[in-house]
């Protein structure tokens, strides 16, 4: 399901029956991450909310390769993490953590808000920036040596 969305605004309200899940992990990303720059991505097969840039990747496109994205479809909301942890994308460490929700390689599908874990999606989104900050070595080791030098 693609949705023709100018804005995330527009995005939220044309969600229809998963608008107000989309607005709560909207939320909750923005609260718990809010240095991430969000913005609307529009592309031939999907228009989303994208949270930050994945660190060290080439742009292939104006909006590519977000570090977080929340997609509305048609029967779930998609959470999209662009984030590893000893080469194995995040998400699959929280495979257990979310219950019944579907945990895909890279996405967590989200149906209601019933099913969602607020507090295991926070951890989630800390996860995600811990693991692009010590990517750009604003924390962690090299940064610290700099700062001793």
């Amino acid at each position: 399901m693609k949705l023709e969305a100018n804005s995330i605004e527009e995005l939220f309200s044309m969600s229809e029956k998963h608008e107000e899940l989309i607005r709560l992990i909207d939320r909750v990303i923005q609260e718990t991450a809010p240095d991430l720059n969000r913005y609307l991505i529009t592309t031939k097969s999907i228009c989303m909310v994208g949270y930050g840039k994945i660190p060290g990747r080439k742009k292939t496109t104006k909006n590519s390769d977000p570090l977080i994205s929340l997609a509305p479809q048609k029967h779930n909301v998609n959470l999209y993490i662009g984030a590893e942890k000893n080469g194995t994308p995040l998400p699959q460490y929280f495979i257990d953590s979310f219950g019944k929700t579907a945990v895909g390689k890279n996405c967590i599908r989200i149906r209601s808000v019933k099913t969602l874990k607020i507090e295991v999606l926070r951890e989630l989104v800390r996860e995600t920036c811990l693991w692009a900050d010590l990517k750009n070595y604003k924390y962690g080791r090299h940064n610290a040596k700099q700062q001793e030098q």
